[in-house]
């Protein structure tokens, strides 16, 4: 398994608790942002930047904003392999997600 499969694999395994942690941070927030997944081997530390952090380069504050819809209902997931330094960008639906 390729490194970006093994990073959506993890996405799809997480799936429902990865919303449900995006959820609670944004409300807390009360702001977009994203909920980072920083892979290292076996150990994942999952963070929520919101989008007005300083962490957060302005480069991925403007791929954020850009690809929000205009229902604000779009949930943005990064997934970070450390190790080969691949990311992939998840962007799911609240409105459809399950």
């Amino acid at each position: 398994m390729n490194i970006q499969d093994k990073l959506l694999h993890f996405f799809e395994s997480n799936k429902t608790e990865q919303i449900q942690i995006y959820i609670t941070e944004r409300q807390k927030h009360q702001e977009i942002g994203a909920l980072f997944n920083f892979v290292n081997g076996n150990d994942v530390k999952t963070v929520f930047y919101p989008i007005s952090s300083k962490i957060i380069s302005d480069e991925v504050k403007k791929d954020i904003i850009e690809k929000n819809n205009h229902r604000n209902t779009f949930a943005f997931f990064y997934l970070c392999d450390i190790q080969t330094n691949t990311t992939i960008l998840r962007i799911e639906d609240l409105d459809t997600s399950n």
